[in-house]
């Protein structure tokens, strides 16, 4: 069996009770913690042969938007809902650094992230905001956050690049996709 170390402990210490082999994987906040889980995984599941050719997969996706970025080096802050950054120790600041851009979040003093205010955001002026939708409708206060005036009136569509969150919550295959979908959205906000 496989767990997250975010599972409950009381879960995974009961099943080790039973006796069952219980692999557990932590949060991966880099695409070299990535890579080894998904060679982990493959071993675990029998099938390194198919754990390869993700990796080749990814490695691919990184070597595409490296030559995708422009020499300018953006700076980009991560955004989602209610002001939350993701800091310059995560898992989408590893994206960003590994296609050379510059994740902003590292300028509030953001480690693997927390919220920043709508004045610190506006005031560190990152060439864009990374969010995980894209719109003008706000379903819920979180999502209004993404929608105030002032953040609009700074960040339109063309200062905002859109990677769905499902490509970026976790470490694993969907990351070459996540690549791509960034490699896309640069080009269109580089327009």
């Amino acid at each position: 069996m496989v767990a997250s170390l975010f599972d409950k402990r009381s879960t995974r210490e009961f099943l080790k009770e039973k006796g069952l082999h219980l692999a557990e994987f932590a949060v991966p906040r880099n695409l070299d913690e990535v890579k080894a889980q998904i060679r982990e995984m493959g071993e675990i599941a029998g099938h390194p042969d198919r754990a390869a050719a993700e990796i080749a997969r990814l490695d691919a996706a990184i070597a595409r938007a490296r030559r995708a970025v422009a020499v300018k080096r953006y700076s980009v802050l991560p955004l989602s809902r209610r002001g939350w950054v993701s800091g310059s120790d995560s898992l989408v600041s590893s994206l960003l650094t590994e296609t050379g851009l510059f994740n902003a979040a590292g300028d509030l003093g953001a480690g693997t992230g927390g919220y920043a205010s709508l004045e610190a955001i506006v005031s560190l002026k990152p060439d864009f905001i990374l969010v995980s939708e894209a719109g003008d409708r706000a379903e819920d206060d979180g999502r209004a956050f993404l929608l105030h005036p002032a953040l609009e009136c700074f960040y339109p569509p063309n200062k905002r690049i859109v990677i769905p969150e499902r490509l970026t919550v976790c470490g694993g295959v969907m990351l070459a996709e996540a690549l791509d979908v960034l490699v896309a959205e640069l080009k269109r906000v580089e327009r």
